[in-house]
């Protein structure tokens, strides 16, 4: 079963990231113009319990987009999208509570982003950099 899609750009090609309730996140490289598109498991996505919510974004600064996974067993985790390797987990920030939304935006007005978390207790700020 799934719980959610997402489509997004990386570079000139439109990606589909799959978000499911018990399986682990598959990321279907260029969906537009690919008549097969790659399908690309994040490893370890199901393994802190099911993934409540998500986001895409280039959190290390260097162009490639990265994804941002909240789970009901309190872990954000940040994965790294390559276009000709395996994606790999760069960060896992724990909390206290199930997270229930992520994103990745700059919140404190600095020249740099920072990961908002929402739980079921609050509204927690990272700094990743």
């Amino acid at each position: 079963m799934t719980s959610r899609m997402r489509l997004f750009r990386s570079g000139d090609v439109v990606d589909l990231l799959v978000v499911g309730l018990c399986e682990p996140v598959v990321v279907f490289r260029n969906i537009v113009t690919s008549k097969r598109p790659k399908a690309t498991v994040l490893p370890d996505s199901n393994r802190f319990d099911m993934v409540t919510c998500c986001d895409v974004a280039d959190v290390d600064g260097d162009g490639q987009l990265e994804v941002i996974l909240g789970t009901y067993g309190r872990t954000v985790l940040v994965y790294k999208l390559y276009d000709d390797k395996d994606p790999t987990l760069l960060h896992r920030v724990e909390t206290a509570f199930p997270v229930h939304f992520v994103a990745f935006a700059p919140l404190t007005g600095a020249d740099t982003s920072e990961l908002l978390v929402i739980t079921q207790k609050g509204v927690h700020v990272y700094s990743l950099l």
